[in-house]
């Protein structure tokens, strides 16, 4: 039995054979058994999700963070955080599963703060143009915004600003025989004025 005297590389086993033995590397070992060297897994282990560590007939696969090792072809796969519930999105926000990771989606006029770990509001009046008509001013709200008409305006359809004619609205503020009234553009602002051929100060005209 040749195999006794250990006639093979100590990475190797060795079969004993009517008249002769047979040396094989151990697993994780190239070599014709008589000399035997470590084959390097991690030439095409692990993928490109993780980093290979090289040993002695083997190897670790270390898995980049938001991936989990699938053993049976020691790949690393995404982690599907949303469903093995190792996320943290509060209840009423949905999370949402991204390659490595997850993202939590809040609702409409809201973003999500990953270091408050909640939905924060969207200041839509930040953004430029957000109140299409210039005579409008914006004003942010929870959620959302609205756009308010500048004082002596009103919102007309379509969200356009129109003057507000004080004559209009106010009644008969001026002499209703001797005088008109007078509306300015922009302002709670309007004026009495005698017609022609008549004097005062619009509220009395003689």
């Amino acid at each position: 039995d040749e195999c006794k005297t250990n006639p093979c590389d100590n990475k190797a086993s060795c079969t004993n054979l009517p008249g002769s033995f047979s040396c094989q590397c151990n697993a994780g070992y190239a070599g014709n058994g008589h000399t035997c060297t470590d084959i390097n897994e991690c030439t095409a282990a692990c993928g490109a999700n993780g980093v290979c560590s090289n040993t002695a007939g083997s190897f670790v696969c270390n898995c980049n963070a938001g991936y989990v090792l699938n053993s049976a072809d020691n790949s690393c796969s995404d982690a599907n955080e949303c469903n093995t519930g190792a996320h943290r999105c509060p209840i009423g926000v949905t999370c949402q599963n991204v390659a490595g990771g997850y993202t939590c989606l809040c609702k409409s006029g809201w973003r999500w703060d990953s270091v408050r770990l909640t939905c924060a509001d969207v200041n839509e009046c930040s953004a430029a143009n957000t109140c299409t008509d210039p005579l409008a001013v914006c004003v942010n709200l929870d959620g959302s915004h609205k756009c308010v008409c500048r004082t002596g305006y009103n919102s007309a359809a379509g969200g356009a600003c129109v003057d507000s004619n004080e004559c209009e609205t106010k009644g008969d503020v001026c002499n209703a025989f001797n005088s008109q009234c007078v509306n300015t553009v922009g302002g709670y602002r309007f004026k009495c004025k005698c017609n022609v051929g008549y004097f005062g100060d619009g509220r009395m005209c003689f």
